[in-house]
């Protein structure tokens, strides 16, 4: 996945807001908001248009009180241009992955380790607290002498 430049900080700040309205959560990282951002622009053909998204966003904001998040959403909602682009911002702050021809698509550490999932359900994210490293599950245990006293515990019983 190729990221488009850097997006400014006015369109930061715009889309920290939609993140908001959309998700109900409202402290995120400036840095994660870039990335997810630029993730969302790189993969247009199949997240959909998300500066056209933005940009209807923008205009209902001026159009409405700033408390009032449902009616915005609804509005969003109920055009079927935005359907798919507003789908894909859920599944990248909620899961850390987007969807694309219909796979699923892993988008980075930091996306894994900031989903909301694991703020909603209160808990870390898997495989991101202790002595490792994002994706060593992959490999082979480096401690040989612990993997095999655990097996020779379960050959016992």
């Amino acid at each position: 996945m190729s990221l488009t430049a850097s997006p400014s900080e006015s369109e930061i700040a715009l889309f920290s807001l939609l993140v908001c309205d959309l998700t109900a959560f409202d402290d995120f990282d400036t840095q994660l908001l870039a990335l997810n951002l630029s993730t969302l622009r790189a993969e247009r053909a199949a997240v959909g248009d998300i500066d056209r998204l933005l940009s209807a966003y923008r205009i209902l904001r001026a159009e409405c009180a700033d408390g009032d998040v449902a009616f915005r959403c609804q509005a969003l909602r109920s055009n079927g241009e935005f359907a798919e682009t507003l789908k894909q911002i859920l599944y990248l702050f909620y899961l850390g992955s987007i969807r694309i021809n219909g796979h699923w698509k892993r988008c980075g550490w930091r996306q894994h380790e900031d989903a909301l999932v694991w703020k909603a359900l209160g808990v870390h994210s898997p495989m991101t607290r202790g002595e490792g490293e994002f994706g060593d599950w992959a490999e082979r245990p480096r401690d040989r002498a612990r993997t095999d006293q655990r097996n020779e515990r379960r050959d016992e019983h």
